[in-house]
């Protein structure tokens, strides 16, 4: 396929076409959310028990190197997680996706 068969854009739209290059010319906004302090509370405590679950993950994988010269892949490192969350009352504040 060449690049005059696909639909061509319309002129004012890029900042400059030269060729087969485009480049586009791109708006940003900044905006803030403002929570209240329960979320923000709820929030703070879904990050510490995250950053707490991922620093067992990083030691348990760091203990099974020094053990037996292996490390963990995905899989396991997606088993043990939910192991601990089963176990441990702590790790239960997390949603499924984040452990």
């Amino acid at each position: 396929m060449r690049y005059t068969d696909f639909p061509q854009p319309k002129k004012g739209l890029y900042k400059y076409e030269s060729g087969k290059r485009l480049v586009m010319r791109l708006r940003a906004y900044r905006s803030r959310a403002y929570c209240s302090n329960t979320t923000a509370g709820v929030l703070e405590t879904q990050l510490e028990v995250a950053c707490k679950l991922y620093n067992t993950l990083l030691h348990a994988e760091q203990e099974e190197y020094e053990e037996n010269k292996h490390t963990m892949n995905k899989t396991e490192l997606r088993q043990l997680a939910l192991d601990l969350r089963k176990k441990n009352p702590v790790f239960q504040v997390l949603y499924s996706q984040v452990a």
